[in-house]
């Protein structure tokens, strides 16, 4: 019950500090800054390639197997807390990826479907690394997370 109280507070946080930071951004001029978005267009493809690197040699070097699912085993798995971190790396990926993009001042709504694509692309590539991995699979529910 704890864990669960400690998770919420923390959402609770992050949305008042969003809210904080997008107030300071609306105050920008609404043209594209060429120099930030030439920052993200190439610091951010080299940091996800960097860290699916990592990842690739780190998370997934065991003997790969065919893709099969695990959605059985998932549920009982260190009692959900995976679907919290999935829900809660996917809903930073989006958020950072959003703000990053509203700090080039690109238009909000733009910023928040490329976040949020952004953020189901990163998930889908993860869940497809998992789903040749004997110890996972392929989890439909951690795609919902």
């Amino acid at each position: 019950m704890r864990t669960w109280l400690y998770a919420v507070l923390l959402l609770f946080s992050c949305n008042v500090f969003a809210q904080q930071q997008t107030q300071a951004l609306e105050d920008t001029s609404q043209r594209i800054h060429k120099t930030r978005a030439i920052i993200l267009a190439t610091t951010v493809p080299v940091t996800i390639t960097g860290v699916a690197i990592y990842l690739n040699n780190v998370w997934w070097t065991e003997n790969q197997i065919g893709f099969h699912f695990s959605d059985t085993l998932d549920w009982k798995y260190a009692l959900q807390l995976d679907k919290a971190g999935h829900f809660w790396s996917s809903m930073l990926t989006a958020d950072v990826m959003s703000g990053m993009l509203r700090w080039s001042a690109f238009p909000e709504k733009k910023s928040l479907w490329i976040g949020a694509g952004s953020s189901i692309l990163l998930s889908t590539i993860v869940e497809f690394k998992d789903a040749y991995s004997p110890w996972w699979g392929f989890s439909v529910s951690d795609m919902g997370a």
